[in-house]
């Protein structure tokens, strides 16, 4: 448990190399389970924007004055840069969106249903990733060790990244968003965490705000 504050600092890993060979190792954890959005832990993306701005100000600043280990994000911060990081974020909030995931995840076949929004899923045939292509881009699935991994290229080189991870206890899940560009000059990277949780019965409605937190009502019958 020591570890699970740790894994959002692994979160803008590209896809390793190790998901595209034929050595890639089965699932190790299960993700089974009905799973709702902490907010009090999830990351705000105008606040995460605003201290990738100020970090990328820094290291600009640094390569300046000749420290070689901000050299790699020396870009400065034109109109052109704020646009683009902005843009990023935007996408990766309302990717993200989605309060409550459902998962199903029998042997080889995996499915995230995402409340009000399309699915993801993802096939294993002989522990090898999946490749998708679709008229919007190239979609890939694997595992990173005991890391479920949904990746999708799409044109004008834009890609996203679902990093997902289950705490050990099975009760918490972690999953980062990592939205790039090769217009930027550093991706984004957007940190969402989730709650097992047991679905109340259809007859309720249920809905999250900041100021009653969870409530839920009994759903009237259409007559």
């Amino acid at each position: 448990m020591i570890l699970w504050p740790l894994i959002a600092a692994c979160s803008q890993q590209p896809v390793p190399e190790s998901m595209t060979r034929e050595t890639v190792q089965p699932a190790r954890v299960n993700f089974t389970g009905s799973w709702e959005m902490d907010h009090t832990r999830s990351e705000d993306a105008y606040q995460e924007l605003k201290e990738l701005v100020r970090k990328i100000s820094r290291a600009s600043q640094g390569s300046a004055s000749g420290d070689s280990r901000s050299r790699n994000m020396s870009v400065g911060l034109s109109s052109a840069t704020v646009e683009t990081l902005v843009a990023l974020a935007r996408l990766a909030e309302q990717i993200t969106r989605p309060q409550v995931l459902e998962i199903e995840h029998h042997g080889r076949e995996i499915e995230v249903k995402r409340r009000d929004d399309f699915a993801f899923t993802c096939d294993f045939y002989d522990r090898i990733p999946e490749f998708v292509e679709t008229p919007f881009g190239t979609e890939l699935c694997g595992w990173d060790g005991h890391q479920l991994i949904f990746h999708v290229s799409l044109p004008d080189g834009l890609t996203v990244q679902h990093r997902m991870t289950v705490a050990p206890d099975r009760q918490q899940m972690h999953v980062a968003t990592t939205v790039s560009s090769t217009a930027a000059p550093v991706p984004f990277t957007l940190n969402r965490f989730y709650q097992r949780f047991e679905p109340l019965p259809s007859e309720y409605d249920c809905e999250y705000t900041l100021s009653k937190k969870k409530t839920c009502t009994t759903r009237r019958s259409g007559f």
